[in-house]
């Protein structure tokens, strides 16, 4: 079916029938229908964290293992080196500035040594720039805890939970450039913020 086409058939849609699409009806669809699925939740405003339910239609344990397996075959997108298997990590970093608290937790995938230099340097941060505002004497724990957490996980030989979490997140874009390098290094470089401590949103290019 042309790409126009089915676009266009999307944007006629109400929210309710996007929606019951996306999570009743979502089975079978292709890596160019999600794509446009997911632009148009982005014109209307709605919450993307919704299109879990197409990933849970489409694709097995099985198969989101195989896209990490392919992903973490890939350059590490830090320090640029061909450096396997890749991991998925979750840093945490908090600064108290009496009273304004920088508080950001994000999912990156790197190298093991990539990953275990940023886990450290967001500690020494959160312990030293952490605790000095209200909200920050509150935050900075959580980071340290989420850091050191990572930094077990980094160890593990079998993919970690936060693998799979990036990996599901943008599993329809590794699909479609599994056979290119570049696109996969790509997508490996790319940062997933955290808020409200579920919530995963790709950061925003400045």
């Amino acid at each position: 079916m042309d790409i126009q086409i089915i676009k266009e058939r999307y944007q006629s849609m109400s929210n309710d029938e996007l929606l019951r699409i996306i999570t009743q009806d979502a089975k079978g669809l292709t890596p160019e229908a999600i794509e446009i699925i997911h632009h148009e939740l982005d014109k209307r405003g709605i919450d993307k964290t919704i299109t879990k339910a197409i990933t849970q239609q489409n694709y097995s344990r099985a198969e989101l293992l195989k896209f990490c397996d392919i992903l973490s075959h890939t350059t590490c997108p830090i320090c640029e080196e061909s450096v396997t298997p890749l991991k998925a990590a979750l840093v945490a970093t908090t600064i108290g500035l009496l009273v304004v608290t920088y508080h950001k937790t994000y999912l990156k995938v790197g190298c093991e040594k990539c990953l275990n230099r940023e886990t450290n340097i967001a500690i020494v941060t959160s312990l030293l720039m952490g605790w000095w505002s209200r909200r920050g004497f509150i935050k900075t724990p959580l980071s340290i805890a989420i850091n050191i957490k990572s930094k077990r996980f980094i160890k593990q030989e079998e993919h970690n939970d936060y693998m799979f979490m990036f990996v599901d997140h943008y599993i329809q874009h590794i699909e479609k450039g599994q056979q290119d390098k570049k696109i996969l290094s790509a997508i490996a470089g790319k940062r997933l913020i955290q808020h409200y401590g579920e919530i995963l949103e790709e950061e925003k290019e400045n």
